[in-house]
């Protein structure tokens, strides 16, 4: 009979050891929020909404260049979607904020990791070229990589350098143009292809975590 069996009354080892183990000395959980301020409970709150925000725009773009189709509306509507652009409903003013900090991250992130030129980068929503040349450029630049290692180091690379330089000079801020504030419809490709981006965005960093983890071992034998 199992110990865990319904009526067994075998001693549990875990159980018995949890019981027995003395009471952790160091400060509670509680006592610690209680005693953090409420400038960095909002400074940790908006590193935490940062590499959010990088996480889904990197894997929006990987989704894009995944779907096939240069047009950045299709680029566009992952980036709606993922800020909670619901059909035929215009973004509110949270939404809004939230759609705007996904474009400047994708920029940033097709800017980091491809050789797309900036103008053209800048300029992909009004000129079809220069988001087939942005495009071309990126599904290049990735097509060899491991995209969910990928998506998670872009979204702690630039906590990471803040952390480490306290202050990081960029040669300019590229900005992509803003497209009008309006309502839109989802294709049903377009919703499909933004479920696969969220599970990209959720899931990349546990992926990545356990393969770099799996290497380390590999290469150290065990």
């Amino acid at each position: 009979m199992s110990m865990f069996d319904q009526g067994a009354v075998r001693e549990r080892p875990f159980l018995s050891r949890v019981k027995n183990q003395p009471q952790d000395e160091g400060i509670s959980e509680a006592a610690f929020f209680e005693s953090v301020s409420d400038d960095a409970m909002l400074e940790a709150i908006k590193k935490a909404a940062k590499v959010n925000d990088r996480s889904d725009a990197a894997a929006a773009c990987v989704q894009w260049v995944s779907g096939g189709d240069a047009d950045f509306d299709e680029l566009d509507a992952l980036l709606y979607g993922l800020s909670g652009g619901q059909d035929d409903k215009e973004l509110n003013e949270s939404q809004e904020a939230m759609y705007e900090s996904l474009l400047d991250e994708a920029g940033d992130f097709i800017h980091q990791v491809s050789n797309a030129k900036d103008e053209d980068i800048e300029m992909m929503s009004e000129d079809d070229d220069a988001a087939e040349r942005v495009f071309e450029s990126l599904s290049s630049a990735i097509s060899d990589v491991d995209t969910d290692e990928l998506v998670a180091e872009y979204s702690v690379r630039d906590s990471m350098m803040m952390e480490a330089t306290k202050k990081v000079i960029r040669d300019g801020v590229l900005k992509l143009v803003k497209t009008k504030k309006r309502r839109r419809r989802m294709t049903p490709a377009q919703k499909a292809a933004l479920k696969k981006a969220r599970m990209k965005a959720r899931s990349g960093a546990a992926k990545a975590a356990r393969k770099k983890s799996m290497r380390k071992r590999k290469a150290r034998g065990l």
